[in-house]
């Protein structure tokens, strides 16, 4: 209960007093999970659901609240150390697996954030804090000549302080005969991945430089839903630098920010029988000015900026015959203003009181409020009303893209909006927290891929879509020893276009620990869903995934550690974006690893 919490408004509170439905899970909750990556972890976060799409092996997208309209996770703002990770071509995070083994705590928020963040805070906004002042080596082995490999590094020298991370991954991948969409052929492919990333951090008193670098690929399997024998592959590498300077003042403490980013994507794939290279380039340059005034005891106020300069470079589709334009090269000058005010008129009650103005320079203009009203009923129980307006603007894919074989964008796109009301209850008592959400959204001028034909296109949907639902969350402690940890989402209404949705999700994570061992068993279901065949609709089934993990620490130095990914073997199936399949996705099957952790500390 009294772990700090920065997301929701920039200044620290506990998940009694912040204004948001919000979610943490800490370095040593992670740590007994057996999941590798943030997409295995959402699965038991409630809201929340990620499943793999056709548009490469590594790739699995992730939602909020039942609201995902395309191939990428654009409706869910994803931060690390506070650095915006989503590009604009898009708006999906510039790495498609995240690993966990370096996180100290992930903040999930469920509900609007572009008060505070701006565009793609849509539905949802995960916070990623990096593990700092650790010296260890983990390696991790496993099916599919799975092999793993993380370095962490964490010295002070004098004023100096230094971090470093740098994980590199090697996976064969699991074999799976597959369709080729469109001829109903079938082909033995596999879906193997490899990359590797590093982190790097230096602080010298209040000046901080942060360095990140991801370079992710996958071969084979299915890439945009093309499937060839031995052609496709999808890689991405993301680069930033990042130099943080604050000062602290006696009422009014600043920190301005300034860093680079560039992301490259490609891919290689066999469009209209031919073989297709595509390669994407992105840069961008971000100042961002933020203020915490304390302005007495009881009041303060957040204020700030940002100014984001984005230019998509020129696309091209290029094969045998020649090249095709995808688009143009592109920029965008992006400005946000934003102020928060936190009012707290007795121990008991708080009122969050903000909102945010984005102007993006072709495209338009959006202004994002939010209300928090917290209040503690008694020592046990606590309420919160919530409101939120957000807004996401069309990435460049969305907008720009011309003569291509999968989707054409449309120029003529406004930002889509959603307005949120949720309504919190939380009750805590000696050994035990219940949270129960009920929540209500609206959306305007939703962002949808319709049909030209057999093509897709994006477009502004007319009318107003709404979504409503109750997520219920609870951790209890048995005894020093064992805890169970649950959620159950149920949304009793969602548009027309979340067919692809689970409707109804749950999770159980049980936990064992005695002197040198711990023992995790853990499942996470996910309701029935529909894809498109042709102009039907099939329905998939509902799944549940078990989870394992048993880990053994010697004398607080090394780790070791068996860990199962879907124990029970299951075979299921995940609904592609397009209509071209007969057959939903397949995922993968059991898979067991190793590992060993290794602190020098």
């Amino acid at each position: 209960m009294d772990i700090r919490i920065t997301s929701s408004t920039l200044t620290e509170k506990n998940i009694r007093t912040v204004p948001s439905s919000i979610t943490i899970f800490t370095r040593q909750q992670i740590e007994t999970l057996g999941v590798d990556s943030l997409e295995e972890l959402l699965n038991y976060v409630p809201g929340f659901q990620s499943f793999r799409q056709a548009d490469a092996g590594n790739e699995y997208y992730h939602s909020a609240r039942g609201r995902r309209t395309g191939t990428t996770s654009r409706e869910v703002l994803v931060l690390i150390d506070g650095q915006r990770l989503n590009q604009t071509y898009n708006a999906a995070p510039g790495m498609p697996l995240i690993a966990l083994n370096d996180l100290e705590k992930v903040e999930i928020i469920r509900g609007p954030g572009s008060s505070i963040y701006g565009s793609n805070a849509f539905t949802g906004v995960i916070n990623i804090t990096r593990l700092r002042d650790k010296n260890a080596l983990e390696l991790q082995v496993g099916s599919h000549n799975h092999r793993q490999a993380a370095v962490f590094f964490g010295e002070t020298y004098d004023d100096v302080s230094v971090n470093a991370y740098a994980n590199f991954l090697r996976d064969r991948g699991e074999g799976y005969t597959l369709e080729k969409p469109s001829t109903f052929q079938r082909y033995y492919v596999r879906d193997p991945l490899e990359g590797y990333d590093v982190d790097v951090n230096v602080e010298l008193n209040n000046t901080r430089l942060d360095i990140m670098h991801s370079n992710q690929w996958a071969n084979d399997f299915y890439v945009v839903e093309r499937l060839s024998e031995g052609y496709n592959e999808r890689g991405h590498e993301y680069s930033s630098i990042q130099l943080q300077q604050s000062l602290n003042g006696d009422a009014i403490d600043t920190s301005a920010k300034l860093r680079y980013c560039n992301w490259l994507g490609h891919m290689l794939v066999p469009i209209d029988s031919r073989k297709t290279s595509v390669f994407f380039d992105e840069q961008s340059l971000e100042f961002n000015i933020y203020n915490d005034w304390k302005i007495s005891q009881t009041q303060s106020l957040q204020f700030g900026l940002e100014q984001r300069y984005v230019r998509n470079g020129r696309t091209e589709q290029e094969s045998s015959l020649g090249a095709i334009l995808l688009n143009d090269a592109v920029s965008y000058d992006i400005s946000g203003v934003y102020v928060q005010h936190q009012n707290k008129f007795s121990e008991d009650t708080e009122l969050t009181l903000g909102g945010r103005f984005d102007h993006y320079a072709s495209i338009s203009s959006a202004f994002s409020p939010r209300l928090g009203l917290v209040h503690q009923l008694t020592n046990v129980q606590t309420i919160k009303l919530l409101y939120g307006h957000a807004f996401r603007a069309p990435g460049t894919a969305e907008l720009e893209l011309k003569e291509n074989a999968v989707i054409v964008g449309n120029p003529e796109l406004r930002p889509e909006t959603i307005a949120t009301t949720e309504l919190v209850w939380m009750a805590n008592w000696k050994n035990q927290t219940v949270t129960i959400t009920g929540f209500n959204s609206r959306v305007k001028n939703s962002i949808l891929q319709g049909f030209n034909g057999a093509r897709r296109q994006y477009l502004n949907a007319a009318g107003v879509e709404v979504s409503q639902g109750i997520e219920i969350e609870s951790l209890l402690q048995f005894s020093m020893q064992w805890q169970l940890r649950a959620q159950y989402s149920l949304f009793n209404q969602l548009p027309e276009s979340a067919f692809r949705q689970a409707d109804n999700l749950a999770a159980i994570i049980l936990n064992y620990q005695s002197n040198h061992w711990n023992v995790n068993i853990a499942a996470n279901h996910a309701g029935e869903r529909q894809m498109l065949a042709g102009a039907s609709r099939i329905q998939l089934n509902d799944y549940w995934l078990l989870n394992s993990k048993l880990q053994y620490v010697f004398a607080g130095e090394k780790k070791i550690y068996l860990q199962a990914k879907n124990l029970a073997n299951q075979a299921y199936f995940t609904p592609p974006q397009g209509r071209a399949f007969s057959a939903g996705i397949p995922n993968r099957g059991r898979e067991l690893s190793l590992g060993l952790e290794w602190d020098f500390q």
